[in-house]
């Protein structure tokens, strides 16, 4: 299985699909039936957008979203229900949901020390 489709991959075909938990996407996951069971669900469509993993560093996940690739360089942290986006070049805040002000700072210096990762991962990923 590629390494990038993970248990928050989000499909937009139709709306009409049924959803499927995040248990049943470890499931399926694990036994290699994560597309055949995603076109059943979704009514044939086929179309995945992938979320890979950039990083994890302590309780923060970083990641991308594969269907922004229109937008400039930048990635997204989530821990819990809590989820920002900061731009890569300049590093900056893009947006914030339920991060506090001292947290959002310690994710700022997190993506400024590990930026030059994050833009390789993220030319890598959408070929720019």
């Amino acid at each position: 299985m590629d390494r990038n489709v993970s248990a928050h991959s989000r499909e937009a075909c139709s709306p009409k699909h049924r959803s499927i938990g995040a248990s049943a996407w470890a499931t399926l996951a694990l036994l290699g039936q994560v597309l055949p069971a995603l076109r059943a669900a979704r009514g044939g469509c086929a179309r995945i957008d992938t979320v890979p993993n950039v990083a994890t560093v302590g309780p923060y996940r970083f990641f991308f979203y594969s269907n922004e690739s229109g937008e400039p360089a930048h990635v997204h942290v989530r821990r819990e229900r809590k989820l920002a986006k900061f731009w890569l070049d300049p590093v900056e805040l893009a947006d914030s949901k339920r991060f506090a002000a001292h947290e959002l700072r310690e994710i700022e210096q997190i993506v400024q020390d590990r930026r030059v990762d994050f833009l390789e991962a993220w030319n890598e990923h959408f070929g720019s």
